[in-house]
């Protein structure tokens, strides 16, 4: 039950963070995105349409050869 909880929470606050970055700095197919701490990539991925133009760097090896290429 907590879990569920959480997990609603941190999905709702991701959302929030999408849209305040998409506000402030509008990304364009002109645009280099690089996401600090990506791990996979997936949080990324879902707020930025443009995913050509975003390189992941994280400092787990692990998380990167997860990277989901889109």
């Amino acid at each position: 039950m907590l879990r569920k909880l959480f997990n609603s929470y941190q999905k709702t606050t991701r959302r929030k963070r999408g849209e305040v970055f998409r506000q402030y700095f509008q990304p364009t197919e002109q645009h280099n995105i690089l996401d600090l701490g990506g791990s996979d990539g997936s949080h990324i991925a879902n707020i930025i349409p443009l995913r050509q133009n975003v390189t992941i760097a994280d400092i787990s090896a692990k998380k990167l050869k997860e990277v989901v290429r889109f």
